[in-house]
Parts: C-alpha cells; structure tokens; sequence
C-alpha cells in the first residue's frame, strides 16, 4: 500500500495550524507533534479537518479533566507506548540526550472521528511499545 505525503513545516511556512479551515485536497489524515499546552487544541481541531489524527505527545495527555471530551468522547482510538524515552532532536546536531530527556514520557496518540461507532468497533483498540533505540544509531 502507498501512500502520498504532504509535509508543511508550521515554522518554516509560517502557517498556523489552527487557522486552517480546510485540510489540503486528499489528505486524510494529519500526523503532527504540537505544543503540549495546545495539544488539545490540535486534536479537537485537526478531527474538524480529516478523519485521523496521530499525536506525538506526553503520556499523562489523558490527565486533564478539559480533555475528557476527546478520551471518554469517542475520539481517542489507541496510543502506542515507547520502549524508551524519545531524544529531543537538536536542528543542527540531530538527535540529543540530556537529563530533561528523562522526564519527559511520550507516546503516540491516535485519534479519529469513527474511534466510538460501529465502524471502529471493527477494529481492536490495541496498544503497542514501540522500541526507537535500534533507530538511532
């Protein structure tokens, strides 16, 4: 299966996500890793625009009772927990290791309009760990 990638840099393209009114022609889904203090924001409004949403984001996203229209509203599909704790990705060096990096869990969230219907029901919401280390080389 193929699939056709559009990529928009939000800083680079001075674009901001949460003014856009309609998604790019035969995107379908949209995969993004938003500031944690908007994060709910994205979501809510990234499902305004396509069917899927993945999330880069901390693993405590769920603990925050202004976010439980998206996790007890139907929304929220599967998160996919990391073996490890993802490096923060310098622009110039790459990918970096500090004391902060241990603080900060991510997972990848995923999100979807049919997460609560019938369709959905389908499909088994399944969690993954997924293992970076053999990545970084």
């Amino acid at each position: 299966m193929a699939f056709f990638v559009s990529a928009i840099d939000l800083v680079g393209d001075r674009t901001d996500f949460l003014m856009e009114w309609q998604a790019p022609e035969s995107v379908r889904a949209i995969v993004t890793n938003p500031p944690f203090m908007l994060a709910d924001h994205f979501v809510r409004h990234g499902l305004k625009l396509v069917p899927t949403v993945a999330m880069l984001l901390r693993l405590n996203f769920s603990d925050s009772e202004r976010r439980s229209d998206i996790i007890d509203g139907g929304s929220f599909a599967r998160v996919h927990f990391f073996a490890d704790r993802l490096p923060r990705m310098h622009p110039l060096i790459g990918p970096t290791r500090s004391g902060r990096d241990r603080a900060v869990r991510t997972c990848g969230w995923n999100f979807s309009r049919f997460a609560g219907s019938q369709i959905s029901s389908l499909i088994p919401a399944v969690s993954f760990r997924i293992d970076f280390g053999a990545l970084l080389i």
